[in-house]
């Protein structure tokens, strides 16, 4: 009996060849991209009578008789008796066959002495390795799901696959599909918006009252050592707020701050008196995340749409300046010192002027005069401001000269907090920005000081961690060892039973997974070549 090779070469056709001299091709059209960018082809042989339904293989097929995966570059072979099969390609974008890209289904009469001419339409796959989820209709995607995946909600009906999201409106506010999932997004071209209080900037939901490069509205960046604060550029947070980098965060309520910089709530958590909990407080009102008291909080004062300006307070519901100030586009200011508002707002003093007492004068009455070669000049007492560009007096700014470091100024004195996600390890604390290299240590992503300073993540088994925001993970596994969905890399594809090869790909009862390849003890071989 004549049998069939397979000599696979992943450029967008599988070609089919028969003994030497003779010639047979698969072509694979539609989505042939599918093959191109696969680093791994899987087939599956089934015998004469097995059904392809819409390109796939339909529900109930029985068991697979021949089995075999192609890796880039690696010659394989799988051999195919003459006569009625169907055949199953699975295409892979990495070599361990955990992330499926494509798969098509193809029932074939493969005679010994004619050509044969086959064509095989992959169709993208969006569920569990190895398990396709066919459909015809919204509902078939939850019924014929295999059996430990998430349900579909939408069926693509030119693929017959189940996605999650065929159209933006499938998504939530704040997200937006894309290749049949939904992801964190918006689209303004599009009108797809973001919940309040968020505000579409591009294609990103940004909190414009804490964001520096889009601080009280899109593309409105802080410039140097500002901080953004409740929407408006400054010098220091105002109130209570803790400066987390360059953006200014009230750790009591904010759910991307929750108790500190980087603690940031999962989930339908939302942050409560400065932790992450399942609902708000009594008294305080759930506004997205952030369970603010409205009669209270400047970040949702009155509503929670209502962000008082940076300086104002937030009393009984009403967004009021402090005693002396008053609100100026704004901002609060001091109409009697405020040479860009004196005495009135949009009031300027001319250079070389500046407001002393509501007026326009080139005399100040005691004090420093800090001439920073702008229109808006001023009378300055160093232990009253906040600007680190002139802290310690009218020409001396502190030390900002450090990675990741950021220097602030309190009553005159400098300090030199590290920006989230950065820490000096090398010194015991960052305290008068003597330390030349600053805060060097990427917490966020170093491995070994993962989430803090000397906090190494523990070596792997078989595999190599990672460091993601801070907590140590699996990054990948080496060698034929794979984690097949797990946090370990305890299978060996070369010689697991249950997970041949590839992850979840069993061999049949009267086989053994023998270097990654189902085989049956006496079982003949044919001939094929892998090509890159």
């Amino acid at each position: 009996m004549r049998t069939w090779g397979f000599s696979v070469a992943l450029l967008g056709m599988v070609v089919l060849s028969g003994c030497p001299k003779t010639q047979h091709c698969m072509s694979v059209s539609a989505t042939s991209d599918l093959l191109r960018s696969a680093q791994l082809v899987h087939f599956d042989v089934y015998p004469s009578g097995t059904v392809c339904v819409n390109g796939l293989l339909a529900v109930g097929a029985p068991a697979f008789v021949r089995s075999q995966s192609f890796k880039v570059n690696e010659t394989l072979q799988l051999d195919i008796p003459a006569g009625t099969s169907t055949l199953v390609l699975t295409t892979f974008s990495d070599t361990a066959g955990q992330v499926p890209l494509g798969e098509g289904c193809v029932e074939v009469n493969l005679k010994a002495d004619s050509q044969t001419c086959l064509a095989m339409t992959l169709l993208r796959a969006l569920c569990s390795a190895g398990s396709p989820c066919p459909c015809d209709t919204n509902s078939d995607c939850a019924d014929r799901a295999p059996v430990g995946t998430t349900p579909r909600p939408v069926c693509d009906l030119t693929q017959h696959s189940c996605f999650e999201c065929a159209i933006n409106d499938d998504c939530a506010l704040g997200r937006v599909c894309k290749n049949g999932s939904c992801v964190a997004g918006c689209d303004q071209q599009a009108m797809r918006g973001c919940p309040s209080p968020y505000a579409c900037c591009a294609t990103t939901c940004t909190l414009t009252r804490d964001d520096p490069q889009n601080c009280g509205g899109c593309g409105l960046p802080c410039n140097g050592s500002q901080v953004c604060s409740r929407g408006g550029c400054t010098t220091a947070c105002s109130d209570n707020a803790t400066a987390c980098g360059s953006a200014c965060h009230d750790v009591s309520s904010n759910p991307n701050a929750c108790g500190g910089c980087g603690q940031t709530c999962t989930g339908s958590q939302v942050c409560s008196n400065g932790g992450c909990h399942d609902g708000c407080d009594v008294g305080l009102t759930d506004c997205n995340g952030w369970c603010l008291d409205t009669t209270g909080s400047a970040y949702g004062c009155g509503s929670c749409d209502t962000v008082c300006a940076p300086a104002q307070t937030c009393q009984q519901g009403q967004c009021n300046c402090p005693t002396g100030l008053s609100l100026c586009d704004g901002k609060c200011v001091d109409l009697t010192s405020d040479s860009a508002n004196c005495n009135a707002c949009s009031v300027v003093c001319a250079s070389p002027s500046f407001c002393v007492s509501g007026q326009c004068t080139t005399n100040c009455p005691s004090g420093e005069v800090c001439n920073f070669g702008h229109a808006n000049q001023y009378c300055y007492q160093k232990q009253t401001a906040n600007d680190p560009a002139h802290c310690i007096d009218c020409v001396t700014p502190c030390d900002s000269n450090h990675p990741s470091v950021n220097a602030i100024c309190s009553s005159g004195v400098c300090g030199y907090p590290c920006v989230t996600g950065h820490l000096s390890c090398d010194t015991v604390l960052h305290t008068t920005g003597s330390d030349t290299n600053g805060c060097e240590t990427d917490i966020f992503n170093d491995v070994m000081n993962c989430g803090d300073c000397n906090n190494a993540c523990a070596a792997v088994h078989n595999g190599v961690p990672k460091c993601n925001g801070g907590q140590c993970e699996l990054d990948h596994c080496t060698g034929t060892f794979a984690s097949c969905g797990g946090t370990s890399c305890n299978i060996n594809l070369s010689t697991s039973d249950a997970n041949c090869g590839v992850c979840f790909h069993p061999c049949p009862s009267t086989e053994s997974c023998i270097n990654g390849q189902c085989i049956v003890t006496g079982s003949g071989t044919g001939s094929g070549t892998s090509e890159p």
